[in-house]
């Protein structure tokens, strides 16, 4: 049966004003959504131009970059020189070599000292956010809601090419520096932080630079920054 206009009119104006309203709140929900400060994470195989990336990433964004400048930070928030730091980045320091030079004489920063000062400086700095932090676990310590994770690798040959022309060495000293670096930052990471480095599931986005230019590795960063902000303002987070 059909029911005459006179009844039928309000229903529709009650669900046409229910609607608006809904949406007018959404809106309002939408407008008070603030997006949080994201950092940059760039994880990257040894010599796979994880600085030159990030320092282009930085200049794009006005962002500050944090790769040795992260080590500088932590040395003077311990009041140590940052060359005691240098000596335990991103590696393993065995038990017994850490109980020999905790009785000399010589200066020196325990493994447990740099990673507690290592998680107090980057979760410092992510608080504000806006910056690329170069590698030192940064992925894994913030986060994944908070930070656009990068993974870079390359083909082996490309990165022994690259150690080789920043170290001013043979190719064959560059092949044995990329093995060691790898195995120390794959080992530092697992030890302390439980996970992979390598695994891609830990990343938001993995760049081979042997196939890809630095400029199209910033771009594609750039876009997944974007991406990022615009979750968060839809509340897609």
């Amino acid at each position: 049966m059909n029911l005459p206009n006179t009844v039928r009119l309000p229903e529709a104006l009650v669900k046409a004003f229910s609607h608006a309203d809904a949406q007018h709140k959404d809106h309002e929900k939408r407008k008070s959504v603030v997006v949080p400060p994201l950092t940059i994470t760039i994880s990257r195989q040894a010599g796979a131009q994880g600085t030159t990336v990030a320092r282009a990433v930085g200049a794009r964004l006005g962002w500050p970059v944090l790769d040795h400048e992260l080590l500088e930070r932590m040395a003077a928030e311990m009041h140590v020189n940052v060359r005691l730091l240098d000596s335990i980045d991103e590696q393993h320091v065995p038990w017994l070599v850490e109980r020999m030079e905790a009785f000399s004489s010589i200066p020196f920063v325990s493994e447990s000292s740099y990673v507690r000062q290592l998680l107090d400086t980057i979760l410092s700095l992510a608080s504000r956010g806006e910056c690329v932090i170069v590698g030192r676990a940064a992925a894994h310590i913030l986060p994944p809601a908070l930070a656009i994770r990068v993974r870079l690798v390359a083909e082996f040959a490309d990165r022994a090419r690259t150690m080789m022309h920043e170290l001013s060495c043979t190719f064959d000293e560059a092949e044995r520096q990329v093995k060691t670096l790898d195995q120390q930052r794959t080992t530092f990471v697992k030890n302390h932080f439980h996970c992979d480095a390598a695994a891609p599931e830990n990343y938001d986005l993995l760049l081979n630079t042997s196939r890809l230019d630095i400029g199209t590795c910033s771009q594609l960063i750039m876009t997944a920054l974007e991406d990022r902000r615009r979750a968060w303002s839809i509340g897609n987070v």
